[in-house]
């Protein structure tokens, strides 16, 4: 009798204390949760829609000064056009010229003159944020975010992991951040960003078996300034 109390009362503590760690878990969830739908609205100005002919991808807004607006999107979107139609998220268009192109890495960066706009809507162009240290600390099994302009502009969001931060893809030839996560036509060039907003890369392609594979950030950095 007395042996069946004590396991009574252990049974019981370890009710409570499991749904205490429940509990905890679940305020957890949800303030991540919050933290992440800000991120993702703060993210979504640098986010733009590119129209080449019968076809469109994304795009990221990577940098801006007084006289230009440089965004990196995919090699194979502009199927050897120079010049694409470019939607911010907030329905703003214009043109943009291929600036840099390099089919090997499938990376283009496409620039906008910020004279081209009538009025100072070129001063308010919001950039990514983005840091090679916070690449770096990138592990297997960490969250990514996959943001572009698939159906809806600047809207679409798939939710990622981790798979490899610099796996060798051989369709390719090179080494890329390699993910567990799904996307859909429309998003080749879309940017990927850890739950703090930073740009990791843009997405090359994606397969059925919800796999897909990026540019690195220092890649990016490396045509840019190459």
């Amino acid at each position: 009798m007395k042996r069946r109390l004590i396991l009574t009362l252990i049974s019981s503590v370890l009710v409570v204390i499991l749904g205490i760690v429940l509990i905890v878990l679940t305020f957890s969830k949800n303030d991540k949760t919050v933290d992440i739908n800000s991120t993702l609205e703060e993210v979504r100005p640098t986010l733009v829609k590119i129209t080449v002919g019968e076809y469109h991808g994304s795009g990221v807004v990577m940098f801006a000064d007084k006289e230009k607006i440089r965004i990196i999107t995919t090699a194979h979107l502009m199927q050897d056009e120079t010049e694409g139609m470019i939607t911010f998220a907030d329905g703003k268009t214009g043109f943009g010229r291929v600036s840099k192109i390099s089919t090997e890495k499938d990376l283009c960066f496409i620039e906008m003159d910020v004279s081209d706009f009538a009025d100072d809507y070129a001063s308010k162009i919001t950039c990514a944020k983005f840091d090679t240290k916070v690449y770096d600390s990138l592990q297997e099994g960490d969250s990514v975010y996959l943001m572009g302009s698939g159906v809806l502009l600047s809207g679409n969001v798939f939710v990622g992991t981790v798979a490899n931060t610099y796996f060798y893809v051989p369709e390719f030839d090179m080494h890329m951040l390699y993910l567990y996560a799904d996307a859909m036509a429309g998003m080749s060039g879309c940017g990927c960003f850890n739950e703090n907003g930073y740009l990791l890369g843009i997405l090359i392609g994606a397969a059925d078996s919800s796999e897909a594979v990026c540019v690195p950030l220092s890649d990016i950095l490396a045509f840019y300034e190459g």
